[in-house]
């Protein structure tokens, strides 16, 4: 779906001011459409508990079928240096569309969870009718990590708030790739 840009970026000329994150990112929640801040909504209701204050990094994992890797793709980030674990966040999206059965990703991330309770690692699903793309699904993690950016109370609210996604079977690279 195509949403307009900021009126701050169409300008002619290079802009005098730096763009303010706030109005930023209320400009764009307010393009969504009302059944697509439903749905984001919904899925923040499965965390279930706000952002932490210190947090200025939202990384979403969407997590098709990925039982067997999940677990690995998440130790990755427990070997983050020079930043404290309360100031990013982790957000699993597992999906699978109806057609086929539920793996184990879930008891995985639990597992996970368990093994690293410093970390703070949301797990939240949806079983959609049909495959979604992957497009789709990236967006959605990055509007649920916006979404919970806005409504937390900001340490630091000049800080900047990085959204980063990553695919759910990375866990390393080869080699000699």
């Amino acid at each position: 779906a195509y949403l307009p840009i900021s009126p701050r970026l169409r300008l002619k000329e290079p802009l005098k001011d730096p763009l303010i994150e706030d109005q930023e990112v209320k400009f764009y929640w307010n393009q969504q459409v009302q059944q697509d801040k439903w749905f984001i909504d919904e899925m923040d209701k499965q965390i279930g508990k706000p952002m932490d204050p210190k947090c200025r990094i939202s990384i979403g994992i969407p997590s098709y079928m990925e039982g067997k890797n999940i677990f690995r793709t998440l130790e990755a980030f427990t070997e983050q240096q020079d930043i404290d674990p309360n100031e990013f966040e982790i957000i699993v999206f597992e999906n699978h569309p109806a057609s086929k059965k539920r793996d184990n990703t879930e008891e995985e991330i639990q597992k996970f969870q368990k093994r690293y309770p410093q970390l703070k690692v949301h797990h939240i699903y949806f079983l959609f009718h049909e495959i979604v793309p992957m497009g789709t699904l990236r967006k959605i993690v990055a509007d649920l990590g916006l979404k919970r950016r806005m409504e937390s109370k900001k340490a630091d609210p000049n800080q900047d708030f990085i959204i980063a996604t990553n695919d759910a079977d990375s866990y390393g690279m080869k080699d000699k790739a």
